[in-house]
């Protein structure tokens, strides 16, 4: 079986490597957070830092980076 982001071998019962998909969830994050959020500059940083914390993005990247944890 080959990793479905780097094509790479993979042990049985694995669709992706941990790095791989760290690596892609963390490209993810960073153009979504710094290219397409609004909220950065709209708001102050208190604001900012609850808004993240309710993102339904970065629940999800964390979700993926515990699941392969």
């Amino acid at each position: 079986m080959l990793c479905k982001i780097c094509k790479r071998p993979m042990p049985i019962g694995q669709t992706v490597h941990r790095s791989c998909l760290e690596q892609v969830t963390n490209e993810l994050q960073e153009d979504f957070c710094t290219d397409k959020c609004r909220w950065p500059l709209t708001c102050d940083e208190e604001t900012l830092a609850e808004h993240c914390a309710s993102c339904r993005l970065l629940q999800m990247a964390a979700l993926c980076k515990e699941a392969f944890a």
